[in-house]
């Protein structure tokens, strides 16, 4: 569901949290929440009776995982709602337009991109070795065999060619004559999809079976504490800087030849 289409935030959530599991029922509470506000604010927002501050819809942003070019948008929605004078206004709608428009050119790039559809997702969500095929068919530039697949992940020939098969029909995979590369489409599942916890338990499946047999360069950690809220803020401070910094090396690695798993959780017990 693209945010850039949207005028105004509260149509934006509505139709967000429509999708979510139950309709979205106790959604805007767990918001509240997220925001350390008290849920009448949240609902008189919602009804237009009230507007977020910048504070509480830049945490808004960080609650949805909207990725640092959404929140921006999201943010010029929120000051345009607030803005007091006409001349202001029109100037972050303007700032809107282009904005919009330099999103609409990006897009355009990924033509070919299109969402999975509920049958594909149940499949591709049901096991981590469809997302491991298609990242291992990445590591080569000429892509990967059927034998190397089919060594790789301890698959039976009729099995690989089942899961290779559905991953080229949802275009996640390519065949190029005998080997297999990773396809032009995306993958990403939202805090309130049915497949969220599926995705997450997959690879944490995987690395308990990892961990009967782990190498020196290689850790698993887990620790559970009693700790004050403010250091509790502290350590959600330090993953965020972990995570950007993990990104960063992502985006900038060249030549990529292994296939690794990162799992990072932290929540309240």
């Amino acid at each position: 569901m693209s945010l850039f289409k949207y005028n105004d935030i509260r149509d934006y959530l509505k139709d967000l949290l429509s999708k979510r599991p139950r309709g979205g029922r106790g959604e805007l509470q767990l918001i509240a929440k997220a925001l350390g506000v008290h849920s009448t604010l949240i609902s008189q927002i919602m009804s237009g009776l009230r507007s977020f501050t910048e504070d509480q819809a830049h945490e808004l942003c960080q609650y949805l995982e909207l990725n640092d070019v959404e929140s921006e948008y999201f943010l010029l929605l929120v000051r345009i709602e607030k803005a007091n004078s006409a001349k202001y206004k029109s100037f972050l709608k303007n700032k809107l337009t282009v904005f919009r428009t330099e999103t609409e050119k990006i897009s355009k790039r990924f033509t070919t991109e299109t969402e999975l559809s509920d049958g594909q997702k149940s499949i591709f969500y049901s096991t981590w070795k469809y997302s491991a095929i298609r990242l291992f068919c990445s590591l080569d530039p000429k892509g990967q065999t059927l034998e190397a697949i089919m060594t790789k992940f301890t698959l039976s020939r009729t099995k690989a060619l089942q899961m290779l098969h559905f991953l080229c029909e949802a275009r996640l995979c390519e065949q190029d004559g005998d080997h297999y590369l990773m396809g032009q489409q995306r993958t990403y599942v939202d805090r309130g999809s049915i497949y969220f916890q599926k995705h997450h338990l997959n690879w944490r499946l995987k690395s308990i079976e990892k961990s009967e047999n782990l190498t020196d360069e290689e850790k698993l950690y887990t620790v559970t504490m009693g700790i004050a809220e403010k250091d509790f803020e502290k350590l959600k401070d330090e993953v965020a800087k972990l995570l950007s910094s993990f990104s960063k090396i992502i985006e900038n690695t060249e030549n990529a030849d292994q296939l690794v798993c990162f799992n990072c959780d932290l929540f309240k017990v």
